[in-house]
């Protein structure tokens, strides 16, 4: 299922909290071996929508995913980007622990 992130923002921009829980309430309840998400269109992402839309739906899906990665297209430097919102869902408490030393070092 193609997600044009565009059109469900009805933006160019996925910079808040309200717009990724607006994109993880669209994707939540597609399996993410039919998940392909197009952010064509899109200028800005922040990292806090990122968690918001992708994190979340990496955490819902964790038993499922093995080594999923969505379709993105255009595969640009954003693909980069997912990967590490990815890799930091997965991570979970020890991502956590890991950015609490770093805040104190």
């Amino acid at each position: 299922m193609l997600i044009q992130v565009n059109k469900i923002l009805n933006s160019d921009r996925g910079i808040d909290r309200a717009s990724g829980q607006l994109l993880f309430n669209c994707i939540k309840d597609v399996h993410p071996s039919t998940l392909e998400l197009s952010f064509e269109g899109m200028s800005k992402l922040s990292t806090l929508f990122l968690n918001e839309s992708i994190g979340a739906y990496v955490l819902k899906y964790s038993k499922d995913l093995g080594n999923w990665f969505p379709k993105v297209s255009p595969d640009t430097i954003l693909s980069h980007k997912i990967e590490n919102v990815i890799e930091n869902a997965q991570m979970g408490e020890e991502f956590d622990r890991i950015n609490a030393e770093a805040q104190f070092a």
